[in-house]
């Protein structure tokens, strides 16, 4: 079984355009627990997920434009329903951070839903800029397993010269790399159908 690490910290990074002045990136740091600094960036965060993310972060306030929509987001829609937070931590075990396509550098984080009615638990795979805002949503764990950081930490230590590679939105049925598997619990349902 691959160690995990929980995420203790988020920070957000809005990177401008220094010629045009408009917002070319937005940049999400995951901090996990543990002896050593160990980070987890992801890039092009979508802007209303970083809006939103933004609302508790400990750098907050360093968006670059001023949010004036006074229309509610899914998001706050969500977080006004009375009892959501113990709904989703009472549906989510946890969220881990365990997959990357190596060609378009995209992440994959599964989640593990659990029906409380039949005991069957399911996995699926979501973003995981969302599935950050899903783990603040509910107070549910959320975890980077280790194997996809220390090779993200290889990957970054590159030599800066390097051509950069093309990089694809993956599809689907692509190879991603893998690098959390419980194999060992037996009650998981993949396919999300009961029996």
């Amino acid at each position: 079984m691959t160690r995990k690490y929980r995420v203790s910290n988020f920070t957000l990074q809005f990177i401008l355009s220094t010629t045009r002045g408009t917002l070319e990136n937005i940049v999400l740091t995951l901090e996990v627990d543990g002896d050593e600094k160990r980070r987890l960036r992801m890039y092009n965060i979508p802007l209303e997920i970083a809006w939103e993310l933004e609302k508790y972060a400990d750098n907050s306030g360093e968006l670059p434009t001023v949010q004036t929509d006074f229309r509610y987001s899914i998001f706050d829609i969500l977080m006004e329903l009375p009892d959501i937070e113990n709904i989703l931590r009472e549906s989510i075990e946890e969220i881990v951070i365990d997959r990357l396509h190596p060609e378009s550098n995209v992440f994959s984080a599964e989640v593990k839903l659990k029906n409380n009615y039949s005991g069957i638990t399911k996995k699926i795979r979501m973003v995981p800029s969302h599935a950050v805002l899903l783990s603040i949503m509910g107070n549910i764990p959320l975890y980077i397993s280790e194997d996809l950081l220390e090779f993200t930490e290889i990957s970054t230590s590159r030599e800066e010269d390097e051509e950069p590679e093309l990089r694809v939105f993956p599809y689907e049925d692509d190879e991603f790399l893998d690098f959390y598997d419980e194999d060992e619990d037996e009650d998981w349902d993949e396919s999300g159908e009961e029996d």
